[in-house]
């Protein structure tokens, strides 16, 4: 996990690695969390993304998110939350 989380910084290695970690489940989702303070967006939109991959223990990531500078982070992470609510039912 620490090695995808430090392939997120780069542009080049950042879609894949945030997919990786999304499939990892509930054990990566605190370093996805920790990639919603990043400083890029992109990492930010990344990381949203992963989340929603990761299923209902990234509900509280995806929460915080919705509070972002960003808005394709803050519409990234509303379609999340509806994928899981749809998913939940």
């Amino acid at each position: 996990i620490p090695e995808l989380s430090k392939a997120m910084e780069s542009a080049s290695t950042r879609s894949p690695a945030a997919l990786a970690l999304g499939r990892i489940g509930k054990a990566a989702a605190p370093a996805l969390v920790k990639a919603l303070a990043s400083a890029d967006d992109d990492v930010r939109v990344e990381a949203v993304l992963a989340l929603a991959v990761v299923g209902k223990e990234g509900v509280p990531g995806l929460i915080k998110a919705l509070k972002d500078k960003e808005p394709d982070v803050r519409l990234n992470a509303a379609g999340a939350l509806g994928k899981i609510a749809e998913e939940a039912k």
